[in-house]
């Protein structure tokens, strides 16, 4: 497997059927992080052989909200040889672990 953090362009990322959250929410406070203090921690995709687009594993939310705002591109972890199951399950951690912050 390998890892480069690269800006993409914002159309070639498509979300993961297997994205564990279901839901938007209510991105008004993500909306305005994203706009006073831009995108902190990129998205991470998993590139398949066979595709140009990028499967997004964590940061749909932000994508969508990205794009939104106009933007054209956006940083990423773009990670290259993982097996559907690992990805899944990475998308599934990482999601749930922010789901269960308290706010400060």
């Amino acid at each position: 497997m390998t890892t480069a953090i690269t800006e993409v362009p914002i159309n070639n990322l498509v979300r993961d059927p297997n994205h564990p959250r279901q839901e938007v929410g209510n991105p008004e406070t993500l909306v305005l992080s994203l706009q006073t203090d831009g995108l902190l921690t990129p998205v991470s995709v998993m590139k398949k052989e066979d595709d140009e687009n990028l499967y997004v594993i964590d940061g749909w939310r932000r994508v969508q909200i990205l794009k939104d705002l106009g933007e054209k591109s956006v940083s990423c972890i773009v990670s290259e040889g993982y097996a559907a199951d690992r990805a899944a399950h990475q998308s599934y951690v990482l999601n749930t672990e922010r789901s269960q912050l308290n706010a400060l």
